[in-house]
């Protein structure tokens, strides 16, 4: 057995560095990188991105994952919208994959949890009030996690973290509210998809109504989303599945047409597009509609750009230097995507109100470029030129 999982974990090490080369090889030959760009730090990728308040100052800081990198980047505001240089805080281990942030010790300040897939674990980032972090504290979390999140998943007001790993497994690990976790618990979900590129993204909701949080699991092997519905007791129901494209890559949940359910959207990486499932009432979901994003869809964010009381979806591309904007009609369909400029290989894409003008901000990770850019959004779906920060 442990033979064969440190197979696993060379295998997805070999494929995930090749995926990386591959994307960044052509885009680099096709592109050059933006000349607002700054020195880049250590050889990294910026991935998975959280914009909180980390310093307690009144703005919104950014901390972004670096991918195989093994540290988190922290760039503290200045006040106006531009940052300091960022700091970097060790994870402990070749990562990361996916993060979440949450408030794991219950002092009021924001925590981090990243997925370290080539090391089997779960760092645990503990937030001091001045935007520093604790020492890493690393969790056990199956055979090359990916998708993490957080949420009260057996309803004692603690929040837990959710792990996907790619031997098909779902990892619980039950926090106690100071900072530390208990009990964990491994069970199958799907198949096992060691050998993709990357996948398993998770996002989670209350997609029946129940009181309960659920989980969306992305997993490229099989083309599909499973939805596990939670028992509240830290234990999910066996996933039912819904066909969403090639390679279900990230995913975020939003309610796209006010219905008071909670709907699916998927980046399909291998189908170039956006995924968009209506939920019902019960946890089950409509077909997908699906609208084009580029070669390689990456990753999205939902966000109200334009200020209309609808959501609208934020697309990346993993190819092109672009990435794209999909104004959302209320009704649950996305309008034309605008197709935007902003970096090498854009990977990730966040947003938050970064200048304190009330209008939402847009922040893209470029894994090829080294940087993550900072658009100015104009509160009318349209955003300004990016600056670029070396992470």
């Amino acid at each position: 057995m442990v033979s064969s999982n440190r197979n696993a974990v060379r295998i997805r090490k070999a494929v995930t560095a090749t995926a990386i080369g591959v994307a960044l090889t052509l885009a680099q030959t096709a592109h050059s990188a933006s000349a607002l760009s700054l020195p880049v730090g250590p050889p990294v990728a910026p991935g998975l991105m959280s914009i909180a308040d980390f310093n307690k100052d009144g703005h919104m800081d950014i901390a972004v994952e670096q991918f195989l990198g093994g540290h988190e980047s922290v760039f503290l505001n200045k006040g106006d919208g531009t940052f300091h240089p960022p700091r970097h805080y060790s994870l402990g281990a070749l990562g990361g994959d996916f993060q979440v942030m949450d408030d794991f010790n219950e002092d009021g300040n924001p925590d981090l949890a990243v997925s370290n897939v080539a090391t089997a674990n779960v760092s645990i980032l503990l937030g001091n009030p001045d935007g520093s972090f604790r020492p890493v504290i690393l969790l056990p979390a199956g055979i090359g996690p990916g998708g993490v999140a957080s949420g009260d998943f057996n309803n004692d007001a603690h929040s837990d973290v959710a792990v996907t790993s790619l031997d098909g497994s779902m990892t619980v690990i039950l926090g106690r509210g100071d900072g530390t976790f208990g009990q964990s618990v491994t069970r199958p979900v799907g198949i096992p998809i060691v050998g993709e590129l990357i996948g398993v993204a998770i996002t989670v909701g209350d997609f029946n109504h129940d009181g309960n949080l659920d989980i969306a699991r992305g997993a490229g092997a099989t083309q599909r989303v499973g939805i596990l519905l939670g028992n509240g007791d830290g234990t999910f129901k066996y996933p039912k599945n819904y066909w969403v494209g090639l390679v279900p890559w990230c995913q975020s949940n939003a309610d796209l047409n006010a219905d008071g359910n909670i709907d699916l959207i998927e980046s399909n990486a291998a189908g170039s597009t956006v995924a968009v499932l209506l939920g019902n009432p019960d946890g089950s979901f409509q077909a997908a509609d699906y609208y084009p994003s580029g070669i390689v869809a990456m990753c999205n964010d939902v966000v109200d750009l334009d200020n209309d009381g609808n959501q609208d979806v934020l697309s990346t591309d993993g190819v092109q230097p672009t990435f794209r904007i999909l104004l959302g009609n209320g009704d649950g369909t996305l309008q034309a995507p605008q197709v935007l400029p902003v970096g090498v290989v854009p990977w990730a894409v966040t947003h938050g109100d970064l200048n304190g003008d009330g209008k939402q901000d847009l922040v893209v990770a470029n894994g090829g470029g080294g940087t993550i850019a900072v658009l100015m959004g104009n509160g009318d779906g349209t955003v300004q030129a990016p600056v670029h920060y070396g992470a």
